[in-house]
């Protein structure tokens, strides 16, 4: 099966590829040409060639069984892990929303509870988010979760 790269990576890759100096007709045909590379490759590029199969979901579910499984294995014996992860989204999700709405300063952070909250909890929820709409962000992006990942889609 192809390996899936979500339009927010290949524009990445685009971005650090394409030399500034480019007109932005070279671009496109740069993007064109790095398209083709990536398909010739075996990746689906969201929104270019990702095309939705129910048919391909049931073929999909033991390979996810067995990677939710093992997530959910390490979740469970590693309960601390776990709930610290949470624990430091929560505190970014409090921490940014506080900033966001005025409420407090990053200043007042370091007063509040054992240590307050850090940069860190904020990279946590950063990166959570990021999860969320790289799978979920788009209705390519829906489509494709629910068919490679079913068991990973019903759980999230």
């Amino acid at each position: 099966m192809p390996e899936y790269i979500s339009t927010r990576k290949y524009e990445e890759i685009l971005n650090q590829s394409v030399p500034e100096e480019f007109t932005p007709e070279q671009r496109a045909e740069f993007g064109k040409s790095l398209q083709t590379a990536f398909v010739a490759r075996g990746f689906e590029l969201e929104g270019v060639n990702s095309k939705f199969e129910p048919k391909n979901i049931g073929p999909n579910i033991p390979k996810n069984a067995v990677d939710f499984v093992t997530f959910m294995w390490y979740a469970g014996t590693h309960p601390g892990q776990t709930l610290q992860s949470a624990d430091s989204i929560i505190k970014g999700l409090v921490r940014k929303t506080a900033k966001a709405t005025g409420l407090l300063s990053d200043e007042d952070f370091g007063t509040i509870g054992k240590g307050g909250s850090s940069e860190q909890d904020e990279m946590y929820l950063d990166a959570t988010i990021d999860y969320f709409a790289d799978r979920y962000g788009s209705l390519d992006r829906f489509l494709n979760t629910l068919e490679r990942e079913p068991l990973f889609f019903l759980h999230n």
